[in-house]
């Protein structure tokens, strides 16, 4: 091997990388000059009449800038929530129907929400859905949802529970959790 072997072409190189600053990068910083700059323009401390007034726009900014982040960090808990499934919208003009749990399996996530309780965990089951009209032959689907504790005995395989079935697609099913806590009356419903 000699040594024009050990050298590495220019193409084969690795390029060296520059830190480029961007525009989201410098946002931060230069607002937080803008307001030194501001502040430190219209503000003498020296003058009493001055002391209150700034203290409460400062005030005003920090306690802002607090609930705000607040406001935005609910917002985004609550578009989580909604994504995993921990609070369903109801569906509209939804159709009851019966289903039989085929499989359960538990995801190993829990969440606390308004409609579902504190802690309620979140399972995967799987459902033999019996439609109300007799045309329709049984079908099966799978649901991923969150089930208050209060519910949890009566998930287990083989159980027959109340749904709710979107009309225009059948395998959009929610849990009819007002059908759910209820015991079968002498007709089977």
């Amino acid at each position: 091997m000699n040594d024009s072997d050990k050298r590495t072409s220019p193409a084969r190189m690795p390029r060296a990388t520059l830190s480029r600053t961007t525009p989201g990068r410098l946002a931060g910083p230069a607002l937080l000059a803008a307001v030194a700059l501001g502040v430190a323009g219209c503000y003498n401390p020296a003058d009493p009449a001055q002391v209150a007034p700034f203290v409460i726009t400062l005030l005003a900014l920090i306690f802002g800038s607090i609930v705000l982040s607040f406001v935005v960090v609910l917002l985004a808990i609550r578009y989580l929530l909604r994504k995993m499934g921990a609070t369903t919208r109801p569906i509209a003009n939804g159709v009851p129907a019966d289903a039989i749990i085929e499989t359960i399996a538990d995801t190993g996530f829990t969440a606390s929400a308004p409609g579902i309780g504190a802690n309620s965990p979140r399972y995967r089951l799987g459902l033999q859905v019996t439609p109300v009209d007799q045309f329709t032959s049984p079908y099966q689907v799978e649901i991923t949802t969150f089930i208050p504790r209060i519910y949890t005995p009566q998930i287990v395989p083989g159980a027959k529970i109340g749904v709710i079935v979107d009309p225009t697609n059948p395998n959009n099913v929610v849990l009819d959790l007002a059908r759910l806590g209820r015991l079968p009356t002498q007709d089977g419903r």
